[in-house]
């Protein structure tokens, strides 16, 4: 009896290691990209999410409504006032995201 336990643990253990969600045993580096995730969640990280697009460049038309768009976006050739902000800024002003460029 105590050897079939001991058999019964050994694969569970390899199971769990084989599925990752003994994934904290692994060496961190070790890990794929879901085993580094169950092991963050496992663990109780949070990963931040980094906002790349926080700091890129979108053209406004203030005399034509609160949408920002693409530098060569389509509904922006006819207009003469165009304003280039720095897209957090556009979203602090009410600016919401063009359909047509989709920025």
């Amino acid at each position: 009896m105590k050897k079939q336990l001991t058999k019964l643990l050994a694969l569970l253990l390899a199971l769990f290691c084989f599925c990752g969600t003994a994934a904290p045993a692994l060496a961190y580096s070790q890990q794929t990209p879901s085993n580094q995730i169950s092991a963050q969640l496992y663990l109780g990280k949070k990963k931040k999410a980094k906002n790349k697009n926080s700091d890129k460049d979108v053209w406004i038309a203030p005399d034509h409504g609160k949408k920002y768009h693409k530098k060569n976006c389509r509904t922006l050739k006819k207009t003469k006032n165009k304003k280039k902000m720095k897209l957090s800024k556009a979203k602090k002003a009410g600016y919401k995201r063009c359909k047509v460029c989709k920025p």
